[in-house]
C-alpha cells in the first residue's frame, strides 16, 4: 500500500456536501461501516441459514416440478426472499436515520455549532486529497473530526465527535493523524480532558482510542437491536 499525502485542515462551508456525504459513506453505504458490521452479524445467525435453506429449496422446487409443488415453491422462493429484503432494509434505514439525525442537529450548521475560526476550545477538521475529478472539485475530503467543548459545563472538557474517514482511504494513518491534530489544538486551548463516544459497532475508531491511550469510562445501551446483537454505546477518555 502507497503512501497516502493528505492535509489537514480547518472545515470550511463549501465543505458542506463532502462532509456530509463523508458521513453518510463512512456509517452506511461503506465497506467497513456500521450498518455493515451489524448486516454481516444479522446474516449469519443461525436463523438465517435456515432461511437460506428455505431460499434454496424454494428456487429448487420452482425449476424443478410442475404443478402445485412449483407454485409453493415459487411462493417460498419470493416470500422468503422479500423477507430478507424487508430485514435488510430495515436494519439499513435505523443507520440512515442515525446519520439524518446527526445532519439535524450538530451537523446541520458545522461552522456555528464547532465554532470554526473562533477562539473557543471547539473546531472541525477535514482531512483532504488533490481531487481525481476536478470537473466536480480541486480536492475530496477523506476524513474528518471535530472538538465541542459545548456538550460539557467545564470548558476545560470537550467532546471529540465525528470521526469519520472515507471506506477508500482507510489503512492510510488518517484517523490517527485526525485525532491527534484534535489533541494538539485542544491542548493549546486549555482542554485537560477529552471524551468520545463510540459504539460496539465503530471498531476502527476504538482501535484508534486505545491505540493512543484512551481509557474506556461508562456505557450505555442505544434503543435498537438486531439478530441478537445489542448496540452499545461506550465513553473513552483521554487526559491532556
Amino acid at each position: 500500500m502507497g503512501k497516502l499525502f493528505f492535509t489537514i485542515r480547518p472545515y470550511r462551508p463549501e465543505d458542506e456536501e463532502q462532509v456530509k456525504d463523508l458521513a453518510f459513506r463512512s456509517v452506511v453505504d461503506g465497506s467497513g461501516s456500521p450498518f455493515y458490521f451489524m448486516l454481516r452479524h444479522v446474516f449469519t445467525t443461525s436463523l438465517f441459514y435456515f432461511y437460506y435453506f428455505l431460499f434454496l429449496a424454494g428456487f429448487t422446487a420452482a425449476i424443478s416440478f410442475t404443478g402445485i409443488r412449483r407454485v409453493l415453491g415459487i411462493t417460498l422462493f419470493h416470500g422468503v426472499g422479500f423477507f430478507m429484503l424487508y430485514i435488510y432494509w430495515n436494519v439499513r434505514a435505523a443507520f440512515v436515520d442515525y446519520v439524518e439525525s446527526a445532519f439535524r442537529t450538530d451537523m446541520a450548521n458545522i461552522m456555528t455549532t464547532y465554532k470554526v475560526g473562533d477562539k473557543s476550545p471547539s473546531c472541525f477538521w477535514v482531512a483532504e486529497i488533490p481531487s481525481t475529478n476536478l470537473w466536480k472539485s480541486s480536492y475530496e475530503i477523506v476524513g474528518c473530526v471535530g472538538l465541542d467543548s459545548s456538550t460539557s459545563a467545564d470548558l476545560k472538557t470537550a467532546e471529540l465527535r465525528r470521526l469519520y474517514v472515507s471506506p477508500s482511504y482507510r489503512r492510510h494513518g488518517i484517523a490517527t493523524a485526525l485525532v491527534n491534530n484534535l489533541m494538539t489544538f485542544a491542548r493549546e486551548r486549555g482542554v485537560t480532558t477529552l471524551y468520545s463516544e463510540t459504539s460496539n459497532l465503530q471498531v476502527a475508531a476504538q482501535f484508534v482510542y486505545s491505540s493512543q491511550g484512551w481509557t474506556v469510562g461508562e456505557s450505555k445501551n442505544y434503543p435498537y437491536e438486531a439478530g441478537g446483537l445489542k448496540v452499545q454505546f461506550k465513553k473513552f477518555y483521554k487526559s491532556l
